[in-house]
């Protein structure tokens, strides 16, 4: 089945979804920021659903995120003299009082708004809609946009509007969200959104930061943390369990807890496989021991024929810290073989994904199962030949 067909049958179901609502007038840069932080046409022009007349609502069935945008924000009166502002506000506010009337899943989780650094400075109307908005309690940042460079007057600008509003809480974050190429050649390099990323982790409840995670495209040390987590989790619970230690029960036991394992870890990464790739991926992992799916873990002295090996390559993870990667010495006894091959596998496998990680993100992979998934495998199988990593 190809990455393509799974997106119409399969959802990135492991994470609730965070929700995010970003707005500015007209000439923001909202689509192109959305874009840059949730991967290329997350916000292509008509694929959004329409909420309302004035709000958007973007998702991908691989990102577990979902982006609201105020699409009729207006600033100003209209030719009448009624404000439009107050307009715009009442629209947000009531999606949000909607959204509130959910489960909390479903609450808005953050504010972005957006002002072009290029356009017009910040207003009092714009100050005015900040100000209602933040008295409801969302998190909210202020996010200057197509920055050509950082501006310390305009950003004091808006924190003393701010504060005579009472409000000293929202950051601001300069970014600019694409490189910015001149006609001369001359090129500005993109920056801010790493920024961005980090202040909206701070804000978001614990129960969406991982789905944030997973829907950023940004900082790949965020994903490779939480696939740690995830591989410790499974690793206690091997650990803790009964089953687990047992001979031959525990094969089942262990190969389900794994594959569980390794889909988290890819829908870390957004991406939601048919269950042959799964298999191919946990064949790969475990055939430099043996044909058969974990047999190690089952029999006592294939474990302990194996052990050496093992210990050889979780200290060769260990020296992976340089790149990130966060692994104690773990203690190699019988009765904590499945965690040991749970946690060995379970790196192996995050080092792979993020060696072709570039790839992945590649806007022109189309089928992520016939074009990248055979090179995470290649991946794999070079890390448990015991060889060196290579630097990427």
């Amino acid at each position: 089945m190809s990455t393509n067909e799974n997106q119409i049958t399969q959802t990135n179901d492991v994470f609730d979804t965070a929700n995010i609502i970003i707005a500015g007038i007209t000439g923001a840069g909202k689509s192109t920021l959305i874009n840059a932080v949730f991967g290329k046409d997350f916000a292509a022009t008509g694929k959004g659903k329409p909420v309302t007349q004035e709000i958007k609502e973007y998702r991908n069935p691989n990102v577990p995120v979902r982006i609201w945008d105020s699409i009729g924000f207006e600033i100003g009166n209209d030719n009448s003299g009624v404000s439009k502002t107050k307009a715009s506000i009442t629209k947000i506010k009531k999606t949000i009082e909607e959204q509130a009337s959910k489960d909390q899943v479903d609450h808005i989780h953050a504010i972005w708004y957006c002002i072009n650094q290029g356009g017009s400075r910040y207003q009092p109307t714009e100050a005015e809609f900040v100000r209602e908005l933040h008295s409801i309690g969302v998190p909210f940042i202020i996010v200057i946009t197509q920055c050509i460079e950082e501006d310390d007057e305009f950003v004091n600008e808006i924190n003393n509007l701010n504060f005579k509003n009472g409000i000293t809480d929202i950051p601001v974050i300069e970014v600019l969200a694409q490189d910015k190429t001149f006609r001369g050649g001359g090129l500005i390099p993109s920056f801010g959104l790493d920024l961005l990323v980090d202040e909206t982790m701070k804000m978001l409840p614990d129960f969406v930061k991982g789905s944030f995670i997973a829907g950023q495209q940004i900082k790949v040390v965020l994903k490779r943390e939480e696939c740690e987590s995830i591989i410790t989790k499974y690793e206690k619970m091997a650990e803790t369990g009964f089953w687990d230690k047992v001979p031959f029960i525990n094969m089942g036991v262990v190969d389900n807890r794994f594959k569980k394992m390794v889909k988290d870890i890819f829908a870390v990464y957004n991406q939601i496989l048919s269950e042959k790739a799964y298999d191919d991926i946990i064949f790969d992992l475990s055939k430099s021991w043996t044909k058969g799916l974990f047999s190690w873990c089952i029999v006592p002295a294939a474990f302990n024929k194996n052990k050496d090996k093992l210990e050889r390559l979780m200290s060769e993870i260990e020296k992976k810290g340089a790149d990130g990667l966060e692994l104690e010495t773990r203690e190699f006894k019988e009765s904590t073989r499945a965690a040991r091959m749970i946690t060995y596998y379970g790196y192996t496998l995050l080092m792979a994904i993020e060696d072709v990680w570039k790839l992945i993100r590649e806007e022109k992979i189309k089928n992520i199962e016939e074009v990248v998934i055979p090179q995470i495998k290649q991946r794999i199988q070079y890390y448990l030949s015991g060889r060196r990593r290579n630097n990427h």
